[in-house]
């Protein structure tokens, strides 16, 4: 086989790969609006909140009254419901859901 077909193969692999993981690291960069998610929050009766792992945790009175369909469209993600409390994320980097969180406690707290 000649060298330069070799070669040539080489470095698309190379660019592809290259290609790639720019496209990961700028797949998560979109804004966050985070007024608007923390809206959503106001006027729940909500019991405790905690950041746990890279989730925030809501435990509300009653879940059944929160509204996880805004939820979603506001971006975020991995949704779990497990009793009265709901789990989730919104970026893959960890700063932006302690953000979250910290204004999240901020306005429930008062």
């Amino acid at each position: 086989m000649d060298i330069r077909i070799i070669a040539i193969g080489i470095i698309i692999l190379v660019v592809t790969i290259i290609n790639v993981i720019f496209m990961l690291k700028t797949k998560d960069k979109k804004t966050i609006n985070f007024d608007a998610l923390i809206t959503l929050f106001k006027d729940q009766e909500i019991n405790n909140i905690d950041y746990i792992r890279n989730k925030i945790v809501v435990t509300f009175n009653n879940v059944s009254k929160f509204d996880l369909e805004r939820l979603k469209e506001q971006g975020a993600k991995g949704i779990n419901v497990v009793g009265e409390k709901i789990k989730f994320f919104v970026s893959d980097d960890n700063k932006q859901n302690q953000e979250l969180y910290d204004q999240l406690t901020r306005t429930i707290e008062g």
